[in-house]
């Protein structure tokens, strides 16, 4: 295809992410219904003149491309994904105040505020990954969605430390520091979770997803231009009287 402005080419992937075979974002209300929503499993599906389950509904206010039963359904959704949206703000800057040294000891009063700030953060996340769960009838479908696995990563880390501290009452060896470290460090992944609701994002990853294989090689031939100039490089400020070439 050739696209006289980047206009053009926006509203191209615009349309691919509308296809009805499409994976993505945007998807028809037999795909929803079927896939995730629906209590028929019948191979037809439902019609366009189908009733919308009260599941069907709920799973609809987490999905801010749609399809909504009404204009209240389809409200409800962009205001829940603005306040998600704002909730994956607020836990990466939590994330990140937390890391500063005056937060490091456990008694600080600032330390017990970014906690409560965590874990309200993490009650909400989960709401957010249990409710359309529980909605679903595909279970397994909807769990291995990528978003939906980037959701579980969110939450995950979380649970794991709260668990790893019950158990061990508070045993302070260095290898379980580590590793309670890293479990912590794995909730970065939340920063991903915007993605879910911001339509131009998915629509990079799109792109990102059909030039993948232009992209690998212009990461070859960078590559190959770099080994090449830092050998002459090298060799070029080598000054000393042993080196030999």
């Amino acid at each position: 295809f050739f696209f006289e402005t980047n206009h053009d080419l926006f509203h191209f992937f615009i349309f691919a992410l509308s296809m009805p075979n499409h994976d993505g974002p945007t998807r028809s209300k037999h795909q929803l219904a079927k896939s995730h929503a629906c209590d028929n499993d019948s191979d037809e599906g439902p019609t366009s003149q189908m009733e919308w389950t009260w599941k069907m509904k709920v799973y609809s206010m987490f999905e801010p491309a749609g399809p909504h039963p009404n204009e209240r359904f389809a409200l409800a959704s962009r205001i829940m994904s603005g306040f998600i949206l704002t909730i994956v703000l607020v836990s990466c800057i939590g994330f990140c105040i937390e890391s500063l040294p005056q937060f490091t000891e456990v008694d600080n009063t600032g330390t017990r505020l970014l906690y409560i700030i965590e874990v309200t953060c993490v009650i909400i996340f989960t709401i957010e990954y249990i409710v359309p769960l529980y909605c679903a009838t595909n279970k397994w479908t909807f769990v291995k969605t990528p978003l939906n696995v980037v959701d579980l990563c969110a939450i995950l880390p979380f649970y794991l430390d709260l668990s790893f501290r019950l158990f061990l009452n508070g045993v302070e060896a260095p290898a379980i520091q580590g590793f309670l470290r890293c479990i912590r460090m794995i909730r970065v992944v939340r920063v991903f979770k915007v993605s879910k609701v911001c339509d131009s994002l998915q629509v990079v990853a799109l792109t990102l997803s059909i030039s993948k294989d232009a992209l690998l090689l212009l990461v070859f031939l960078l590559a190959i231009g770099a080994t090449v100039f830092a050998t002459f490089i090298f060799y070029a400020e080598q000054t000393e009287s042993w080196f030999v070439l």
